[in-house]
């Protein structure tokens, strides 16, 4: 049996747990002006755990608990590489003045579109959505 936990940005930049029992309970939880966007999260099933990383990190979470949170899941190495590689991206080490890396780019970018660069497949994913224009990211679901 899977079990679904709920993270809510803050906005204030906190990326803040409640355990799905304490939402799903009330319908009316995260509507609130401090709440900037919530996610469900599976960690059965990982992509939304990805999802909701990246989309925080751009959105203005602290990068300390993004991190810490994927750090928790073990979300930084090849695991990244294939959630990348399902949603359409090519991902691959890349070695640069500043040291090495990843390097991330959507099969459909045009030559003009900006890669993503990070220490890990999410940093690059997450560097990538920055770099682009994605006010569209809806900021309730």
């Amino acid at each position: 049996m899977t079990e679904r936990h709920y993270y809510y940005l803050h906005t204030n930049g906190e990326l803040i747990y409640k355990p799905a029992i304490v939402v799903e309970s009330d319908t009316e939880y995260f509507e609130s002006d401090c709440v900037r966007k919530f996610w469900p999260v599976d960690l059965d099933q990982r992509e939304s755990a990805y999802v909701m990383l990246i989309e925080a990190a751009a959105l203005g979470a602290r990068m300390n608990r993004v991190l810490e949170l994927a750090a928790k899941w073990g979300m930084d190495g090849d695991d990244g590489i294939v959630f990348l590689a399902r949603m359409g991206f090519d991902c691959r080490p890349t070695v640069t003045e500043g040291g090495t890396g990843y390097s991330v780019h959507h099969e459909f970018d045009d030559d003009t579109r900006s890669r993503g660069f990070g220490s890990s497949p999410l940093l690059a994913m997450i560097s990538y959505v920055r770099a682009g224009d994605f006010t569209s990211i809806e900021t309730t679901p």
